[in-house]
């Protein structure tokens, strides 16, 4: 199952304009302060809208709300499958609504007041199925377990809400496995700092600042992903038996932590590590940084609500190079186990790797495969993998660029001029 479709942004924030296409496994890269926390930040909103606490304005009287009324009424029978131009109907509507509650969406997300020209789903594609009813009360049993579809989706009228759930989850499945109710994790760049003082920092204190009132409040100066973050942290609770996610829990105790990180039965988890051939347990504040940044993520990992997409900010921070390098191993198995994956990086040893791995895909070669001890989890599709960079323009604002793709991977002008005017110093330096 797939789905595509590309998020359209003007003269937002720092951006003066972006076309990001939605894909399994998504990078951004760029300089500092050129917008890439922005885009994630948004791309996160989008993707929990309408969870996201503020009063959501429904416009009844546009031309994509008549259609999607209309969808429904010429269908007689109790459920019936969406065709493709009936799905791109409903995004109109989402976007209908986008943009009357653009301002509201930015200043809930950012708990500040950013502007932004324009916000806009394009391009919608998907070739998931999907059986819908919007009289659910009224379905019988035998109605609603039809199987001639990937996705049964059952609303109890025609309305605007409906409209608007529906069109949500038509963008999202096919991303990743993503459930309604917990929307997509966000893993903010100073995870360490975070994870050293969470238990300083009361979750439902932060919720208050986010109450249900339309007007806009300011105690907290934190963003929304952080404080969905932290409560996330805060909230922590195990899954039981039978996780699907452990093999990638797994991979994070044996690969970049070396250690299994512990949490506590307690109304606050309490986190401690424990390294691999000792017997006592650390708390984080004197355990190394890798583990209060990778801690995050094996908590997600385990947590008893599992949530379909990862947004993760500068994967690589606080890890050897080495390390980097399995990291990006482990984003690229959960794409392919999946989760849907968006990164920021300043890390030229993950892009090389998704190269690798893109170039290895193709190949398919088993030799190479075993003697660089790869399986076919850690393999790239070019048809999975979107890259794009944020440059400068004449007037100080960044466009988002899609990163050129040639036969051996990805090429990121960012980093090659920084690796070449290096290495041009280092010539000058030793007199060659």
């Amino acid at each position: 199952m797939s789905t595509r479709w590309t998020l359209h942004v003007e003269n937002f924030a720092k951006i003066k304009s972006a076309d990001i296409e939605i894909a399994p496994f998504v990078g951004i890269v760029g300089e500092n302060n050129t917008g890439k926390s922005y885009l994630m930040s948004l791309l996160w909103g989008l993707m929990t809208f309408p969870a996201i606490p503020f009063d959501i304005e429904m416009d009844t009287s546009c031309e994509p709300y008549r259609k999607c009324k209309n969808i429904v009424e010429s269908h007689h029978e109790a459920s019936f499958i969406l065709s493709e131009e009936e799905k791109r109907v409903f995004i109109e509507y989402f976007n209908a609504c986008l943009r009357i509650n653009k301002s509201e969406i930015l200043q809930t997300a950012f708990n500040y007041k950013v502007k932004a020209d324009a916000i806009e789903i394009r391009e919608y594609s998907s070739n998931v199925t999907y059986r819908v009813t919007f009289s659910l009360g009224k379905l019988t049993n035998s109605q609603g377990v039809k199987r001639d579809c990937d996705h049964f989706a059952g609303f109890r009228d025609a309305s605007p809400g409906s409209f608007l759930a529906l069109s949500r989850m038509l963008l999202l499945q096919g991303i990743g496995n993503v459930s309604w109710f917990s929307g997509a994790h966000f893993f903010p760049a100073s995870r360490t700092g975070f994870m050293l003082t969470y238990p300083q920092l009361v979750g439902q204190s932060l919720e208050d600042n986010y109450s249900l009132a339309t007007e806009p409040r300011t105690k907290t100066q934190l963003t929304l992903p952080y404080i969905r973050f932290l409560q996330f942290i805060t909230s922590y609770k195990e899954a039981e038996d039978n996780n699907p996610d452990e093999p990638f829990a797994d991979f994070v105790e044996n690969e970049l932590t070396h250690g299994r990180i512990m949490s506590t039965e307690a109304k606050m988890p309490v986190l401690t590590y424990r390294p691999d051939g000792s017997e006592k347990n650390l708390p984080l504040h004197v355990s190394s940084s890798v583990v209060t940044e990778v801690a995050p993520l094996l908590m997600a990992f385990r947590d008893k609500e599992k949530r379909g997409v990862y947004f993760i900010e500068e994967p690589e921070a606080h890890l050897h190079p080495e390390l980097q390098k399995k990291m990006a191993q482990l984003l690229i198995r959960m794409s392919n186990g999946g989760k849907g994956v968006f990164i920021t990086t300043h890390s030229d040893t993950i892009i090389q790797h998704i190269n690798n791995m893109l170039m290895l895909g193709k190949t398919d070669s088993k030799d190479l495969m075993t003697k660089y001890g790869y399986k076919t989890e850690d393999l790239l599709k070019t048809e999975n993998v979107k890259l794009y960079q944020f440059v400068h323009d004449e007037d100080g604002m960044s466009i988002l660029m899609p990163l050129e793709k040639t036969d051996y991977g990805f090429v990121v002008p960012t980093f090659n001029d920084s690796l070449k005017n290096l290495l041009d110093e280092t010539y000058a330096f030793q007199g060659e």
